[in-house]
């Protein structure tokens, strides 16, 4: 597998929809056991910000390229269709292989952060998966619950994550880093999505339901119509994608619902602005605000190219993918290509 890094890059703090989170409270003042061995001067880059590619993993086997994707303030982390966790450091050398952390052989489905660790869910079966943990130091694959997971968020200590009980039930649960203090935070038929933030955790059912972090009854927040696809908060709004591929939004003080933007593919949310990737007229990576307000666009790329949104304080990331045939055979009258190099592109715009 090879691999080329952009250099100079800026801290790449990850927010709580991104999968930050503070440590576990259970030890070391608050700290994860290993974060504690981690802490190091936050990165400071000595060049500007690059634009466009800032990282390209190849390799021959799809299965081997990087599918779900986040960041912290020091090193891009990535889980393959293979199993394998994996990491680059900010401003390594272009030659630099991947820094391999640990390899499980489920299918993953999606991923988080926290101050030590990555968290993954994975596929085993049609009902059968696990929540995974491993150090981003490296070291042993710990499975810290078992179950069809998806959803995953972190936020002060916790990681949440919905859960599919049975057939007609599903569940949204919590737990702290270690897998310990499980939460049964609501169920519902179908939860499709859960946020977290400001003590509070919100799950997507027939509506939005928020309960405190800590435990006790649910709520009804809104009542939007459809299947939700996201679900993110921040401050005193709630917003979603819905089954229509609007972003919309719920401000819990003023009671306002607001629709921010039509054609969206997908989203993240930062403190004042959504970020999505829009299939609309204004195609591409696009801004806008969360009080409302004109879609701006940031880069212009083909939504039906790109997968593995994310955001930090400074910038946007996602990943594209392109094929190479290395060799050509003949096979009666046609020309086959019976070996490909395959490359997955992680590229940066500037918020």
């Amino acid at each position: 597998m090879g691999l080329r890094l952009g250099m100079g890059l800026a801290s790449l703090c990850a927010l709580s929809w991104l999968g930050c989170g503070e440590g576990d409270p259970s030890s070391n003042g608050g700290l994860d056991p290993v974060y504690a061995l981690e802490e190091a001067p936050p990165f400071a880059p000595t060049t500007p910000l690059p634009e466009g590619v800032v990282l390209q993993v190849t390799a021959e086997d799809e299965s081997e390229l990087p599918l779900f994707l986040a960041a912290d303030d020091r090193h891009l982390y990535w889980v393959s269709e293979s199993g394998a966790a994996s990491r680059a450091a900010i401003g390594s050398l272009a030659d630099e292989k991947p820094e391999r952390l640990g390899t499980d052989q489920r299918l993953p489905r999606s991923l988080v952060l926290s101050n030590a660790h990555v968290f993954w869910s994975v596929l085993e079966s049609d009902d059968e998966g696990a929540l995974l943990r491993v150090a981003k130091v490296g070291g042993p694959v710990t499975e810290i619950a078992t179950g069809l997971i998806t959803g995953l968020t972190i936020d002060d200590g916790r990681i949440y994550w919905t859960q599919r009980l049975s057939l007609n039930q599903d569940v949204a649960r919590s737990a702290r880093f270690n897998g310990t203090d499980v939460r049964t935070l609501g169920t519902a038929p179908v939860i499709s999505a859960v946020a977290a933030g400001a003590g509070n955790v919100y799950w997507a059912a027939e509506g939005i339901y928020s309960s405190p972090a800590t435990g006790g009854d649910a709520a009804l927040v809104t009542h939007p119509h459809g299947f939700l696809r996201g679900l993110s908060t921040t401050n005193d709004a709630v917003v979603w994608l819905d089954e229509d591929n609007r972003v919309r939004s719920f401000h819990a003080i003023s009671g306002d619902k607001r629709n921010l933007a039509d054609d969206v593919v997908d989203f993240r949310l930062g403190p004042a602005h959504i970020y999505a990737l829009s299939a609309g007229d204004v195609r591409g990576i696009v801004r806008v605000p969360l009080i409302g307000g004109s879609v701006e666009p940031l880069v212009d790329v083909s939504a039906w190219n790109v997968f593995g949104l994310t955001a930090d304080n400074g910038a946007v990331y996602w990943m594209e993918t392109s094929s190479e045939c290395l060799e050509m055979v003949w096979d009666h009258k046609f020309e086959n290509c019976v070996e490909y190099a395959h490359t997955r592109t992680i590229n940066r715009v500037a918020k």
